[in-house]
């Protein structure tokens, strides 16, 4: 396998990366769009990611 074709593979594995994180991404926001739409309100006060308190 020559230089080249070691980048375009290399390229190859950056860009199905980066579509699975857009794809990942899109669904965390359509989660968020679609809690925020319902209007439900569990009563529980909203936490980042690491269970810190949102402000």
């Amino acid at each position: 396998m020559t230089d080249i074709e070691k980048l375009v593979a290399a390229l190859d594995g950056q860009t199905a990366a980066m579509a699975e994180l857009a794809e990942s991404n899109r669904a965390i926001m359509d989660l968020l769009i679609a809690r925020e739409e319902d209007g439900a309100d569990d009563g529980e006060l909203a936490t980042l990611l690491d269970g810190t308190p949102a402000r």
